[in-house]
């Protein structure tokens, strides 16, 4: 009789830890969501930051090119203005290369905006596929923290991505953060990207 009743808290236990699981994984899902939200919304304020400098850099360049223009009328009248033209390009010069890298990092961070956004609508698909009835479990071959890496085509040269699993799904599906990449203009270091189990291989 005693034995009966022990089994039968073992099997209650058992159920129970089978119906708190998939909430927790969908807690943790809503978590990753609201992370990923947050970071979005720095990302677009660090972009008008850089889109808002850019600008100012640009107004800059067009006042020496006017500037540069007008001392460029005297340079016969004075010795003078020609040293002046001289300061004036190496400020135009400067200014450029400082436009050109806010031009870069404008570029860069709407790319992994795009990214970003791409992810959240995956997460909010996910979210809600695991609130409908029905939904089954599957082995994953990579659990969170693994580090995993991928190739850039699929002759697996030497252009190869090395991420860490931030997430993994029901369907074979991973949620990968790069941490190294050869084709930063496909995979950001940083970025988040979601693969198929069959697109990645375990670091060695």
């Amino acid at each position: 009789m005693k034995a009966n009743r022990l089994f039968g808290r073992l099997m209650a236990g058992m159920v129970l830890l089978w119906l708190v699981s998939p909430g927790c994984e969908v807690l943790n899902m809503k978590k990753d969501l609201q992370k990923l939200r947050q970071e979005n919304a720095q990302l677009n304020e660090e972009v008008q930051r850089l889109t808002k400098a850019l600008a100012e850099s640009q107004n800059k360049v067009l006042e020496l090119q006017t500037g540069n223009s007008e001392l460029a009328i005297q340079i016969e009248k004075s010795a003078f203005h020609e040293q002046e033209i001289d300061r004036t390009l190496q400020g135009y010069k400067a200014l450029e290369i400082e436009k050109n890298l806010l031009q870069k990092q404008v570029a860069d961070l709407e790319v992994k905006l795009a990214s970003q956004q791409t992810v959240i609508e995956d997460l909010e698909k996910k979210l809600s596929q695991k609130d409908s009835p029905g939904a089954e479990m599957h082995a994953a071959r990579f659990k969170e923290g693994d580090c995993v890496k991928w190739y850039g085509s699929p002759y697996k040269d030497l252009r190869s991505m090395t991420g860490v699993v931030v997430r993994s799904w029901d369907d074979l599906t991973y949620l990968v953060r790069c941490t190294e990449t050869a084709m930063p203009y496909l995979y950001a270091k940083d970025g988040l990207y979601e693969f198929q189990e069959n697109n990645l291989e375990p670091c060695k």
